[in-house]
């Protein structure tokens, strides 16, 4: 039979292989399904699923591929493409869900002879006759109406298995410590009730926001700082008395904070208390501002950005390693920080908000403002206090990995959060 031909090669684990389809009458299914002309493996743990199909275009020499699957990208030289792509020869096609190339070719000539090339020739296919190709075009339609409540099923299976690792985290208490010939006391103690959230990881360790562990650390009101004022809370009034005494007095004796917070499960079950000296943290970005006069040089260390240094914010983690043996909420690396963190796209927060009464988390979904760049905080849509030390999640490929940690909100605009890349806990040893 003479006449033109699409070619299309990949490879696979056990051979490169090449199949020649008739453009004009055929449709060429591709994806992980038994019955597809170009079957892809499937290491996933999820269905097998048709990608994408290849048809003739009205032109005579144009071919146009038509993604299917509500959950994996279809991708031409590397880019996305939409409800339709028309092809080009020479063109490489590849999906998402894995590394697989395909390239794309058109010929004419004898199909017998196409198939005596150096590939193993698999075209298993028929002449498509008017009742199958109007079948094919009925069960797209079906797939579009049911695509939309199959994505929200795995969307919300995959968040579904994050939830088993967060955790309510309550700052209960704060002891100021005084530090002497290799002996340590207490000198004080007060009580706080300051709710946030934290999580475990992939590795086994548990990750929160610093400013949950450490309350007194984000403390904004200059004012009441400077002057000393009674109506400090007590436990920011500890903190700036260690913090004075420490850079004044170059002695023998130092004083530092310690919390004690209480750790619940989802439920509400308490789980065990922790120390806030039991993480690890990088205080390296902290800023250390002089407060008073001459007659009480007062000083305060703080990671808040109402000092004019919004890196600072990038040191609001804590990290305590060895919390559990494993199998946390994986973390999105950082080559795929900027691919998948562009604006418009969705995160999802699970929290334990102050106005929060009862049991059990509160889940969002919130918008990403602008496109994450390296060395940046990410910018996204405003939460209420408690969801501090939430797992910023996003969902890839049927999974939920953390790409930050929420930390604050932004002064300037009500309407706006921020949280810190994950990426950051690489700064923390």
């Amino acid at each position: 039979m003479t006449g033109q031909y699409i070619v299309l090669k990949w490879k696979d684990e056990a051979s490169r292989r090449q199949r020649s389809f008739t453009v004009r009458e055929n449709a060429v299914r591709i994806g992980q399904e038994a019955d597809c002309d170009v079957s892809l493996p499937n290491s996933s743990r999820f269905a097998d699923e048709l990608f994408a199909v290849i048809k003739p275009a009205k032109s005579e020499d144009q071919w146009q591929i038509i993604p299917v699957s509500a959950f994996v990208i279809t991708l031409v030289n590397g880019s996305p493409v939409g409800l339709n792509h028309y092809l080009k020869s020479g063109d490489c096609i590849t999906f998402s869900e894995g590394g697989t190339e395909i390239l794309f070719q058109t010929v004419k000539g004898e199909l017998e002879a196409l198939s005596t090339q150096a590939y193993v020739n698999a075209s298993r296919r028929w002449v498509y006759s008017l009742t199958a190709a109007v079948a094919m075009a009925a069960l797209l339609a079906v797939y579009a109406i049911v695509a939309p409540s199959i994505r929200d099923a795995r969307l919300t299976k995959a968040l579904s298995l994050a939830d088993a690792s967060i955790y309510k985290i309550k700052a209960d208490s704060v002891f100021l410590m005084m530090q002497t010939a290799g002996k340590e006391e207490i000198t004080a103690r007060t009580a706080v009730a300051i709710p946030g959230t934290a999580f475990i990881i992939a590795d086994g360790s548990l990750v929160t926001a610093r400013h949950c562990i450490e309350p007194w650390i984000n403390y904004t009101d200059i004012e009441k700082l400077s002057a000393s004022s009674p109506e400090l809370p007590r436990h920011v009034a500890f903190a700036l008395f260690a913090e004075s005494y420490n850079w004044n007095h170059r002695a023998d004796t130092t004083y530092r904070l310690v919390s004690k917070c209480s750790l619940y499960d989802a439920s509400g079950a308490f789980v065990k208390d922790i120390l806030s000296s039991d993480f690890l943290v990088d205080t390296s970005r902290d800023d250390i501002l002089e407060l008073g006069d001459f007659g009480a040089d007062l000083y305060w260390r703080s990671i808040s950005p109402g000092f004019g240094r919004k890196d600072m914010m990038m040191g609001d983690l804590a990290v305590m390693r060895a919390v559990a043996s494993d199998g946390g909420i994986e973390l999105l690396s950082k080559d795929k920080m900027q691919e998948l963190l562009k604006a418009g796209n969705s995160l999802y927060f699970r929290g334990f908000p102050q106005k929060h009464q009862g049991a059990g988390m509160e889940k969002s979904q919130k918008l990403i403002l602008n496109d994450y760049e390296p060395g940046l905080l990410i910018s996204h849509e405003k939460l209420e206090h408690g969801y501090s030390g939430s797992p910023a999640l996003v969902v890839y490929k049927g999974r939920a990995y953390a790409c930050g940690v929420l930390s604050t909100l932004d002064d300037n605009n009500s309407s706006s959060a921020y949280s810190v890349p994950i990426s950051e806990l690489d700064n923390i040893r």
